[in-house]
């Protein structure tokens, strides 16, 4: 765009336009997933970065799922705490808690680059962020969130409605939903419907992580009957 045209305004525009998508979670969380390798040598874990401490925890939870050497671990950097050390932000995609953080995306990964090409014009893109109204949105860490499935709606619903008989209705909703990925993900791998688990770890695929999550809240469903 910027090379189609010479209108600022209209790249203005846009940008603010995308990074309003950021701060309303509106993208697809595979666009915001980031991923390093991981070394895990001594000395990476006196000083380990955020693939390792994400790695660290998974092999806490589970001695099998340690990493091959020099592999490229996802994470998140999710909310919290505004004065928390990134080291503490920084979660799995597979969790279902984790919320991403999207000041520190547009902050920390989006607006620095656009800044050094931009800055060969003149024109410096963070007033633009920064005249933009914030927008108020839900800084739970049980709140769920992956780009609006429907699976995760069902659950906000179910979660919402625990008191009372809407609650049963809701997480009936949600586990119909997670059975029906499932059936799609099955499908896409080429197994049978009556397989048991999926095997499928394909973490490029949104419908993986959205699986995944909608497991967790389904599992969480059926543990409170």
């Amino acid at each position: 765009m910027l090379f189609r045209s010479s209108d600022l305004s209209t790249i203005k525009e846009y940008l603010q336009g995308e990074l309003d998508l950021v701060l309303r979670d509106r993208v697809p969380l595979t666009d915001l997933i980031i991923s390093r390798e991981v070394k895990l040598e001594r000395g990476e874990q006196k000083q380990p970065t955020p693939a390792t401490i994400v790695s660290m925890r998974k092999m806490h939870a589970d001695r099998r799922s340690t990493p091959q050497y020099a592999e490229r671990v996802p994470y998140l950097v999710v909310y919290r705490d505004r004065f928390t050390k990134l080291a503490d932000l920084v979660m799995s995609p597979e969790d279902q808690n984790a919320r991403p953080n999207a000041e520190y995306y547009i902050t920390k990964q989006i607006l620095p680059p656009l800044e050094r090409i931009f800055s060969l014009f003149g024109v410096d893109v963070r007033t633009w962020y920064d005249e933009m109204p914030r927008v108020a949105v839900d800084g739970s860490a049980t709140r769920l969130q992956l780009h609006r499935h429907p699976a995760i709606d069902a659950t906000d619903e179910a979660m919402r409605a625990k008191e009372g008989e809407g609650y049963m209705v809701a997480s009936r909703q949600c586990l119909a939903k997670y059975s029906d990925m499932r059936q799609a993900c099955l499908s896409c791998a080429g197994m049978p419907p009556a397989f048991g688990k999926v095997e499928c770890e394909s973490n490029v695929c949104p419908m993986y992580y959205a699986r995944v999550r909608a497991h967790h809240a389904a599992q969480a469903i059926l543990d409170s009957w």
